[in-house]
């Protein structure tokens, strides 16, 4: 997974911008918080991530909510002083603080940051990390599970053979048929779930061929379609709807102005837009199958 990633999808931040993972900014660099305080001011955020305070100031107003969310919060410096008990020489009358939690999310939001990247991959790589363990326990999970299952068989087919062996202990011929018996069903038993998982594959087969026609059907319908257009007199050019669909299948192509002389070649025409109408299908056609 890209560290881009992270800066597109809120979901993932949300998951990711954790206390837990603040420890990640220690690992990056040096963040300076309020003396007695564990927040960051504007300035410590935007050295810590080598930008400058309006860069950062863009960044909080199109994501404010989700900083809010972290705990980030503007308070008068009055109000600041008096409930955090700290000393601060700032003469501005506001001041924007920044708990740990929402210093780790701005570098989930900071493109070009060179600090803020290394954190975007720090994160992801702890993501893929928990993705795996969490497929590692799913698979003792599962094992476990066919394990018990397994030993539950195993204790009701012991039950099963002590009851029997008070019965086979008087006649040693029963005994042997019975134990005939019980390999037959076992290669019955392989032979039933051999036969399931190869008609299993032959299935999935069937079902990815039949998935191949229907695009293949879906293809040629669209080709009858616009084959089966009504043939029109030879000197009626092309609507403008026409024209504005045939602008649009360039357009799809990526460079118009490359096509058209090719497009004109082909048909023969001084200018696309005296294409007959008759013609129209078979225009729409060629710019689909159209390559550079």
């Amino acid at each position: 997974m890209e560290e881009i990633v992270l800066l597109e999808s809120a979901s993932l931040r949300k998951k990711l911008c954790i206390d837990k993972h603040t420890d990640i900014l220690d690992q990056v660099g040096e963040l300076i918080t309020l003396p007695e305080a564990a927040y960051a001011t504007k300035e410590n955020v935007a050295l810590f991530y080598e930008i400058s305070e309006s860069g950062l100031d863009n960044v909080i107003s199109r994501h404010k909510d989700e900083l809010e969310a972290d705990g980030y919060k503007v308070m008068s410096t009055k109000e600041f002083k008096k409930s955090h008990n700290v000393a601060i020489s700032s003469k501005a009358r506001s001041i924007a603080i920044f708990p740990r939690r929402a210093v780790l999310r701005i570098g989930m939001l900071l493109r070009d940051s060179p600090v803020a990247k290394q954190i975007r991959t720090y994160l992801l790589n702890v993501e893929q990390e928990q993705g795996l363990n969490a497929q590692y326990q799913n698979n003792l999970t599962q094992m476990a599970e066919n394990l018990t299952a397994h030993s539950t068989q195993l204790a009701k087919n012991a039950q099963q053979l002590v009851a029997h062996s008070l019965q086979l202990t008087k006649n040693a011929q029963e005994l042997e048929v019975s134990a005939q018996n019980a390999l037959q069903q076992d290669r019955m038993l392989v032979a039933v779930i051999t036969e399931m998982n190869r008609q299993r594959s032959r299935i999935d087969e069937v079902s990815t061929t039949v998935h191949h026609i229907k695009e293949d059907m879906h293809k040629f319908d669209r080709r009858i379609s616009f084959l089966e257009q009504p043939v029109l007199g030879r000197d009626e050019f092309i609507t403008k709807e026409q024209i504005d669909v045939l602008r649009g299948k360039a357009k799809e192509k990526g460079n118009p102005t490359a096509i058209w002389p090719k497009f004109k070649k082909h048909f023969d025409l001084s200018r696309y837009v005296h294409l007959p109408q008759r013609r129209f299908g078979e225009a729409v056609l060629w710019l689909e199958g159209y390559s550079c």
